[in-house]
């Protein structure tokens, strides 16, 4: 009965959250490469939008010593220009142009050592040095607006001003076993929180030189990409997005022990979490096709939730929402808001094309596919239908093209076209006889790119 009613509060809730919501495009745009994969999303104090990829880019290199480059692999260095690939931190203005000083793929540290952000020199099994880049593990912004960055598997965390892009403090977290952090959380009063991806991990406690204080708990149990304590610092989610499920820790104060006090969050795979800064409602995504949400929780999408709500029932009541424009594969792995709380951007992981929105607050939510150059995906006709309807595009020239209709939840539903088409007209018909009512989502992939609409099945 309980999962009846939340169904249908969620039912309730869902048309006005959505309402709230407009999708504002790709961010920065639709050309701009520099966010696929993305694992971190910051939004500083400014307005600037710090961004994330897991991977490396092919434009983001530095010059190695080329000795590391001779042996390294050519997938990683080029012995042309004896250069290497880093996974570097994009900044990008509100307006969708680089910060002054993005990319952020070479650092000076406090003391004056340069530091390479993206990657490094390790030594292989034959004792030769080679290089490695670092993997980005997620970003978040501290109480006094600075941005703090997660890298690489064994993880260092780097506080930057906001402002300048300097390094104004960073930690190497022992703590963790050399597999990889989580992104960062940090309480009011700046002192940190993180977690290993991998079970086994602690969940270790930083003061605000990033000094390590102690732990939550000695070994988590569960995969995590992302952790969130509450401003007062006494209490913890500890997102387990593996098995669908949160721990909750607790203390009474500063000088108490911490217990894990319940779960939260019943049924959603939780890989990215922020606070909202004006309404103080916790943001969560519920999971993606690779771990899927238990009904009624959507995957590719963020839901919002007041913090005693979340405390106090394992399955609270969503206060709002958004979604993932145009869902395929990926996983949602960031999301932050500006400072006045009116602009969202979301990122996905497993998105090769770009891997950032941007959502805003007012309005009706109107469909704006994203516009791939002499190709033209249009409105399915009917569309609210029944039974079936034509989804009709068109190409300036031939090209290999693949038409898939998506469940809510990121399923294959069908593959309506996938081989090569000549340039013109082209029409699909979807026969949706036996599939439930809602929304599906069409996507058109020619080159690598994606474009897709919504429609909507009414039984």
């Amino acid at each position: 009965m309980r999962s009846l009613l939340l169904l249908l509060t969620i039912l309730l809730v869902a048309p006005a959250a959505s309402a709230q919501w407009s999708f504002a495009g790709d961010f920065p745009n639709t050309e701009n490469t520099q966010t696929v994969q993305n694992h971190g999303i910051a939004v500083d104090n400014e307005g600037k939008v710090w961004t994330q990829s897991y991977y490396p880019f092919t434009g983001d290199s530095v010059a190695v010593d080329p000795a590391i480059v001779a042996n390294s692999s050519a997938a990683n260095c080029s012995q042309a220009t004896n250069s290497c690939r880093v996974t570097a931190i994009h900044v990008f203005n509100a307006d969708g142009t680089p910060a002054s000083f993005s990319p952020l793929s070479i650092v000076t540290l406090p003391g004056g050592e340069r530091d390479t952000l993206g990657g490094g020199a390790i030594l292989n099994g034959t004792g030769d040095r080679v290089w490695d880049y670092n993997t980005g593990r997620g970003l978040t912004v501290g109480p006094d607006g600075d941005v703090y960055a997660s890298v690489g598997s064994a993880t260092k965390v780097y506080r930057f001003d906001a402002a300048t892009g300097e390094v104004i403090d960073w930690v190497r977290t022992a703590e963790l076993d050399a597999r990889g952090g989580t992104s960062p959380s940090l309480d009011a009063n700046g002192n940190m929180y993180i977690t290993g991806v991998f079970p086994g991990d602690p969940i270790a406690v930083y003061s605000p030189s990033l000094d390590y204080v102690e732990n939550v708990t000695d070994a988590d149990t569960g995969f995590n990409r992302t952790i969130l304590v509450l401003p007062d610092g006494n209490t913890v989610f500890n997102f387990n997005y593996s098995s669908d499920i949160t721990t909750v820790f607790q203390r009474e104060d500063e000088f108490s022990a911490w217990d894990s006090t319940g779960v939260a969050f019943e049924g959603m795979s939780i890989e990215s979490s922020t606070i909202h800064p004006t309404t103080g409602h916790i943001w969560v995504s519920a999971g993606s096709p690779n771990d899927l949400p238990a009904a009624p929780w959507q995957a590719h999408t963020w839901y919002a939730f007041d913090i005693e709500d979340a405390l106090a029932n394992p399955i609270p009541t969503p206060l709002d929402s958004l979604t993932w424009n145009a869902p395929g594969d990926g996983r949602p792995r960031a999301i932050g808001f500006t400072a006045d709380g009116m602009t969202a951007y979301v990122g996905e992981f497993n998105v090769s094309t770009v891997a950032v929105q941007k959502f805003v607050q007012g309005g009706t939510a109107v469909e704006t596919p994203r516009q791939i150059a002499g190709v033209e995906l249009r409105q399915n006709r009917p569309n609210p239908f029944t039974g079936s309807t034509e989804i009709t595009y068109s190409l300036d020239e031939a090209a290999s093209v693949r038409l898939t209709v998506y469940d809510a939840l990121g399923r294959t539903v069908r593959v309506l076209t996938d081989g090569a088409r000549a340039a013109g007209d082209h029409t699909a018909q979807f026969d949706a006889a036996g599939l439930a009512g809602g929304v599906y989502t069409y996507a058109l992939e020619i080159n690598g790119q994606r474009t897709a609409r919504r429609m909507l099945h009414m039984r």
